[in-house]
């Protein structure tokens, strides 16, 4: 049932009896039950190192303050309500950027509902923007690992403690439908954690995803034309050796393609300090092109040199 401003249930939060501002549970920590369903994960990107996700969050508390009775079990509470009362102030630590999803009528998508027994259930669908740090030593073979951490803004562990929905409870987490262009999720995690800021210690959750890169554009583009690049630079050495200006044109041709798939394959990747995999292919192949440019260079030489002695003779 939906409450209206009429309802007998609007004594409920009659400000005189019901604070927002206090949480429930004076004694102890409020235990939230946390749940969520990933539907897309998209905008991965290397140089940013951040992505976008869409999902539903769920979470459940008690609050016995809003306990009643009557023949209705469970009530769900209008927009105007969800400013009447507590709700759990859970952000994401390592968000960037967090948007309500709105339905068509440019309400957000939110549900908070209680039981007779004070049971509330909120949930809502959020797209998020959050940091994901990567180590691209083995790029592009490399394995990645994106998180969203959940804590509370304001509250300590001993104010409120943040639980994942048992298992059983819970279904997937994960879309089936979800795919990436580049990378394929091998296996998502959920963790739950004390972690001490400053002077107190805070509960978390973590919800992490590993992401394996998906090799076959690499390959393609990049790894396939080196080394097509390398074996064209070897065939001057078939090539007659007084046919200097063709074989050192082909040299320099070969060289500028290796610079260039360099350039290309760099500049879709952030200015970091150390060595990535694909940097030591195409090291190697650079140094192979550019011996077989000096090899052709060294013959040219020593075929004038000959040629001008035995002009002298």
């Amino acid at each position: 049932e939906i409450i209206s401003n009429d309802s007998e249930y609007w004594t409920l939060f009659d400000s005189s009896e019901y604070n927002k501002n206090v949480k429930p549970n004076s004694q102890g920590p409020v235990i939230v039950n946390v749940s969520l369903f990933v539907m897309d994960i998209y905008g991965l990107s290397d140089i940013d190192m951040d992505y976008t996700i869409d999902l539903y969050l769920r979470q459940w508390w008690t609050d016995s303050r809003l306990q009643f009775n009557g023949t209705v079990k469970t009530i769900n509470l209008g927009p105007d309500y969800i400013k009447k009362i507590w709700i759990p102030d859970t952000f994401i630590a390592n968000s960037r950027q967090i948007t309500h999803h709105n339905s068509a009528g440019s309400n957000p998508n939110t549900v908070l509902s209680i039981t007779s027994d004070g049971l509330l259930f909120y949930s809502t669908r959020l797209i998020i923007v959050a940091n994901c740090p990567m180590d691209l030593s083995y790029f592009p073979m490399d394995r990645q690992l994106c998180q969203l951490k959940f804590e509370s803004y304001s509250y300590n562990n001993e104010q409120i403690q943040y639980k994942w929905l048992n298992k059983w409870l819970d279904g997937p987490s994960l879309a089936s439908r979800i795919s990436l262009y580049n990378f394929r999720i091998e296996r998502d995690y959920k963790v739950t954690h004390i972690e001490n800021i400053n002077t107190d210690s805070f509960s978390i959750l973590t919800y992490g995803f590993v992401l394996k890169r998906s090799l076959g554009f690499y390959l393609n583009q990049v790894y396939i034309p080196a080394f097509m690049v390398v074996v064209i630079s070897w065939l001057p050495f078939w090539m007659d050796k007084r046919d200097t200006q063709a074989r050192v044109g082909l040299g320099i041709t070969t060289v500028l393609a290796i610079i260039t798939l360099v350039t290309n394959t760099n500049a879709t990747l952030p200015k970091i300090s150390y060595m990535k995999s694909i940097d030591i292919y195409l090291g190697f192949c650079y140094a192979m092109v550019f011996s077989s440019l000096v090899e052709y260079t060294v013959v040219g030489y020593f075929q004038i040199s000959c040629c001008n002695k035995v002009s002298d003779v």
